[in-house]
């Protein structure tokens, strides 16, 4: 196997690693607020999609993942 396709493929492999990576991270508040039974799923899960383009989103999904919704 020649050097410079090995190097091709292990690049090829780190990169998708990678985007596979940052997509389980940006599900990671849609997952918590499914566990704790949030009645805002999903509007938590279309924040944290969002996210990708606008990283603050993605922190305050996380955030509102785990606050408890106030029922009136």
């Amino acid at each position: 196997m020649n050097l410079e396709i090995a190097s091709l493929l292990l690049i090829l492999f780190a990169v998708i690693i990678i985007v596979w990576g940052i997509a389980v991270v940006h599900t990671l508040p849609g997952k918590i607020a499914t566990k704790r039974n949030h009645s805002q799923v999903e509007a938590i899960e279309i924040m944290s999609y969002l996210g990708l383009l606008v990283f603050p989103l993605w922190m305050g999904a996380l955030i509102w993942a785990y606050l408890v919704p106030v029922k009136l």
